[in-house]
């Protein structure tokens, strides 16, 4: 958001590549300011960098790197295909109870639904229904915002769900998961967030302390994918795997 308000009106966000660098506590009073470079403008196109810098501590603990378009830019003769959204067997989110992950915490109403676990961890797959609280307005980059800061939510459980022998019960083989990298490509500035979505979450790699998981998000409705992302976590184990 604070790079869309230092972007022509008519341009929307299309990727965001970020970084966690430094843990961050928010206490009360404090404050994160948001110093936006505006780095590249175009015709139709435009590129901020962002750095994030909690209080008065001089070290930047987030970075990230945002690509805006101009809405004339879009095209009528271009290439147009995605992936097909999970066969969801006539399942609607009013058939699943709404799932509370702290309510006054958690500003998205999620309903899981198809978990799909086995040996191998890369064929594991987590899928939900979300969507945010009714928003007041239209404007595509507070939508796109929604929609990013849903895409990190409990994301890095995906890692942990494919392998439940190795984290152990309820997870007490775990010393520490942290979010390292966040790469979002957004699909369509017509998204609006208060609608439901469909989210599908896997991994593919896991080596070095390090995670790779990947997400894929569509509209329920139009069946259209709208965002693409993928998140590299540090996940620690208390013991050797080979003693679990």
């Amino acid at each position: 958001m604070a790079a869309s308000t230092t972007a022509p009106a008519s341009f929307y966000p299309y990727s965001c590549q970020s970084s966690f660098l430094r843990p961050v506590m928010v206490k009360a009073h404090d404050r994160v300011a948001y110093h936006v470079e505006r780095t590249a403008d175009g015709r139709n196109s435009a590129t901020r960098l962002v750095r994030a810098v909690h209080g008065n501590n001089p070290q930047v603990m987030y970075i990230a790197i945002i690509s805006f378009q101009g809405a004339m830019a879009r095209l009528r003769n271009v290439l147009s295909y995605g992936p097909p959204m999970p066969d969801l067997d006539s399942l609607r989110p009013d058939d699943i109870g709404k799932e509370l992950m702290g309510p006054e915490e958690d500003p998205f109403d999620w309903r899981p639904f198809g978990f799909v676990l086995t040996e191998n961890p890369r064929e594991c797959r987590t899928r939900e229904f979300s969507r945010s609280p009714s928003l007041s307005t239209r404007s595509a980059p507070v939508h796109m915002a929604a929609l990013a800061f849903m895409s990190d939510q409990i994301l890095l459980g995906v890692a942990l769900y494919a392998n439940p022998e190795k984290v152990g019960s309820r997870m007490q083989n775990v010393t520490m998961c942290a979010t390292l990298n966040h790469t979002m490509a957004f699909h369509d500035p017509e998204l609006k967030m208060d609608d439901w979505v469909v989210a599908e979450r896997e991994t593919s790699w896991g080596d070095e302390g390090r995670v790779l998981i990947h997400q894929r998000i569509w509209n329920l409705e139009s069946g259209r994918l709208v965002m693409t992302c993928s998140q590299e976590v540090m996940v620690r184990l208390k013991a050797p795997v080979e003693k679990l």
